[in-house]
């Protein structure tokens, strides 16, 4: 009985750690590379965790949306800010969802981190060229970003920015359980 009270213990600690360790946590990457997956199941293991994903945002606030508008992705980022802000005053762990292609959008999440004095945390996922792409083809039809094709895949990927701030490489051709526990393992750190 001692030693199955311990493990509750030690599995009520680590639930408790997951409420207080991160805040804000970026999960980058091309077209295809498993973010959105990557978020649904770290949102599962992350208690107070809310997800911002660009994609769903910008279904939400525009009519179309047009995933191929840099207006409407500029001001889907800047709601997805604003409300990353109000989430962690509220004590939320937040995971901002989008390609960050541009090292200047990862600065902005991070200076809201900064002034809420929050940890802040980027996991980018990658995987082969060949994983993606048939990823983006088998999704062709059910993803909500309708332009993602081949195309698209290799003009971001061709300019995408390296992350300069300290990260977290995600290979998500390798199982996904792999991935979460390379994930957390992180997270924790």
């Amino acid at each position: 009985m001692g030693l199955f009270n311990a493990a509750v213990q030690e599995i009520h600690l680590n639930n408790l750690l997951f409420n207080f360790w991160f805040m804000l946590n970026i999960i980058a990457g091309l077209p295809g590379t498993g973010k959105s997956t990557i978020a649904k199941h770290l949102q599962k293991k992350i208690s107070g965790s809310i997800i911002l994903s660009r994609d769903d945002l910008m279904e939400k606030l525009f009519k179309p949306a047009i995933y191929g508008s840099k207006e409407q992705k500029d001001k889907t980022f800047e709601k997805m800010l604003s409300l990353a802000d109000s989430y962690i005053k509220e004590g939320k762990n937040v995971i901002l969802e989008m390609p960050f292609s541009h090292q200047t959008e990862i600065l902005v999440a991070k200076h809201v981190a900064f002034v809420n004095k929050e940890k802040f945390n980027i996991l980018l996922c990658s995987c082969s060229d060949e994983t993606s792409l048939k990823r983006i083809t088998l999704q062709k039809k059910t993803h909500k970003a309708g332009d993602r094709d081949k195309k698209l895949y290799f003009d971001v990927k061709s300019r995408f920015d390296s992350i300069k701030e300290k990260h977290k490489i995600i290979n998500t051709d390798l199982p996904l359980p792999e991935c979460i526990n390379e994930c957390l393992s992180y997270l924790k750190r």
